[in-house]
């Protein structure tokens, strides 16, 4: 049986496409600004799924002008703040997620 990744964080500050976050457990811890999954400035053509994230010390999942993305089938809880924010963003579909026991729901 394949285990899955078990790591801090991911975080993409620049231009990427194609990325692909499936299967991992992500632990960043309750410290400061810890996110699980950090995406910013253009990442393009992404997908998040079926993840287990948290607890984070403010967002599960973050992404800020991100592009044409599909986040789905994770769970996350226990964060700081919100287990998935979403700051000027577009095209990027969002479901089947379970999200709880957030600081902010």
């Amino acid at each position: 049986m394949k285990h899955p990744a078990i790591i801090p964080c991911i975080c993409c500050l620049l231009l990427v496409a194609a990325l692909v976050a499936a299967g991992c457990t992500l632990t960043p811890g309750r410290q400061g600004w810890a996110n699980g999954i950090n995406l910013h400035n253009n990442v393009t053509d992404f997908t998040i799924e079926n993840n287990v994230i948290g607890p984070a010390g403010e967002d599960a999942i973050l992404l800020w002008n991100c592009k044409r993305g599909l986040v789905t089938g994770n769970t996350c809880g226990v964060n700081g703040e919100n287990s998935i924010d979403i700051k000027n963003a577009s095209d990027v579909t969002v479901s089947h997620n379970n999200c709880t026991n957030d600081k902010t729901n």
